[in-house]
């Protein structure tokens, strides 16, 4: 809910679901940037699962994050005065697909073939200059979720990025008691 007048507030309701198939969602455009994303063939099958890169490499990166890591969020922002919410999909990349490099290039690829690459010409630097703590190819989480919304009649694309605020790398000089085994933090430091 927004923090403003009650006629100006929009409720906002997050999904989360395991369920990651193209049976459900017969859309070209959409199937193909969630394949591209995920490195998966053209072919891949509608009714199929989409596989996680790695259940173990998953669960050394997050921890116990890696279960609700799985399939997809979808996001419904009930603005006032509209007959029809806004939906978003956010597809996690975290747990899908390969490192960082691996997950920026077929997002690139992907938004060159559908005439929107020039605004992605710096985007495989700017993750490298964020990544200061670790050359990309050395794990993933710096791309959390890319997200897809439908918007004027095209697919309006967002990445997401995560801080890495836990890496050892970026904790080298500053780990304290509450950070010697795992980088992930758990829930019982969150109170």
């Amino acid at each position: 809910m927004d923090n403003v007048a009650s006629g100006t507030s929009r409720p906002k309701l997050y999904f989360h679901t395991t369920q990651t198939s193209f049976a459900s969602r017969l859309l070209g455009q959409l199937a193909s940037l969630v394949k591209a994303i995920n490195e998966l063939e053209n072919d891949f099958p509608e009714d199929a699962e989409v596989p996680a890169e790695s259940e173990l490499e998953t669960g050394l990166n997050f921890g116990e994050l890696s279960k609700v890591l799985k399939g997809y969020l979808y996001y419904f922002n009930l603005a006032p005065g509209k007959a029809v919410p806004k939906i978003k999909l956010f597809v996690p990349t975290r747990y899908y697909g390969g490192n960082d490099p691996v997950l920026g290039r077929p997002l690139t690829g992907w938004m060159e073939a559908n005439g929107r690459g020039s605004p992605c010409n710096g985007y495989p630097g700017m993750l490298e200059s964020l990544a200061g703590h670790l050359t990309l190819d050395q794990g993933k989480g710096l791309q959390t979720y890319v997200s897809c919304l439908f918007k004027e009649g095209e697919l309006d694309i967002a990445t997401y990025l995560g801080a890495e605020a836990f890496h050892p790398g970026r904790l080298a000089s500053t780990v304290g008691p509450w950070l010697t085994k795992s980088p992930t933090l758990r829930l019982e430091y969150w109170y």
